[in-house]
């Protein structure tokens, strides 16, 4: 039987060994677990939230290990200092002193480690809410708007480093990235822009695209620009997506399906509405349930295999709840986070 994760702390959350196992190693057991977790929305979300940001951040830090010929000396001298004190106990008080300083300068160090960690190493994590939309600059002046129920984490100062730029992505996110490279003959390291999900890899040199993964299936539609894509899960097959081109990949059965598309409706979101071509009534629930945080239920199931064509106002939850009451004829009752779609009475 789990704990009862809405009554812990901060540092209960630390010293579980099941959210240490998703935060470290997302598991397909705790990776479903914590997320169904947190779309029921407990009370203490943001001490779940702290907690797992404090343990990415430890996790970043790399050891600092001595070298053997340092740690060789270092006990000698330790040693040596016993055996001083044998003899000598006046002549040790120098000693003293001097150990003192050289451990209060390794403390010193050490503070400075955990700031340069803190302020310019770290990486920075973003989350947003149900319902709630965030637009990031990153550190390389790309612009990416985060939809709702997401995160992304990258690192806040990747220019210091010869390395790729590269962002985590759990949800729905809109990428407008600075082109940095100039010679597509010869790309350097530090011009790749990467986005990762838990299951594909895309890899950008500068362009607008979008990429979702949620219940299953990642999804990229690129807007301009040039992408490459990677599965990270079973068929770990790589292609090039070209402007007005998606790809869905549907992770459990491990099959890839491209097609040219409409990249204004996987971005309508970003304009506050949800845009419909031949879509079923159970994908604009799916919709509601991870942007807004609902648990839908259907009086009659045969209504979610109903197609809509159109576009919905996602301005807000009201609105949009209005608009499907009347193109499905159906009555939705509200209980807290529960919708029910019910049959009208004639």
């Amino acid at each position: 039987m789990r704990p009862q994760y809405h009554l812990f702390t901060i540092e209960d959350f630390l010293e579980d060994d099941f959210f240490l196992e998703w935060v470290k190693h997302r598991t397909q057991v705790s990776e479903e677990f914590w997320n169904d977790w947190i779309t029921q929305q407990p009370p203490n979300l943001k001490e779940m939230q702290e907690a797992e940001a404090r343990l990415r951040f430890l996790l970043s830090i790399q050891r600092i290990t001595p070298s053997e010929s340092l740690a060789t000396d270092l006990w000698t001298q330790i040693q040596k200092d016993i055996d001083d004190q044998k003899e000598q106990v006046i002549a040790l008080r120098p000693q003293r002193s001097r150990w003192i300083l050289v451990a209060a300068s390794i403390v010193a160090l050490l503070v400075c480690v955990w700031i340069l960690n803190t302020q310019y190493w770290g990486n920075e994590f973003v989350r947003t809410g149900y319902g709630q939309t965030r637009v990031i600059t990153l550190p390389d002046s790309s612009v990416i708007t985060l939809n709702a129920n997401s995160s992304m984490s990258y690192p806040k100062r990747w220019k210091w480093f010869n390395d790729s730029r590269k962002v985590y992505l759990k949800g729905e996110a809109l990428f407008h990235v600075k082109h940095l490279n100039q010679d597509t003959n010869a790309i350097k390291e530090s011009e790749r822009f990467v986005v990762r999900t838990d299951a594909i890899e895309v890899e950008v040199l500068g362009t607008v695209f979008n990429v979702k993964e949620r219940r299953g299936l990642a999804q990229v539609a690129l807007q301009t620009g040039r992408i490459q894509v990677k599965g990270l899960r079973g068929r770990e097959i790589s292609f090039e997506l070209k402007p007005g081109e998606s790809a869905k990949y549907d992770i459990k059965r491990r099959l890839w399906e491209k097609k040219d598309t409409a990249v204004e409706s996987a971005t309508a979101w970003t304009e506050q509405k949800l845009a419909l071509s031949n879509t079923t009534v159970n994908d604009i629930i799916h919709e509601l349930e991870d942007t807004y945080g609902y648990t839908v239920v259907l009086e009659d199931e045969q209504l979610g295999q109903r197609r809509i064509d159109g576009a919905i106002p996602m301005r807000n939850e009201k609105s949009i709840l209005f608009v499907l009451s009347n193109i499905l004829n159906v009555k939705i009752e509200r209980k807290d986070s529960l919708l029910i779609f019910k049959k009208r009475k004639r």
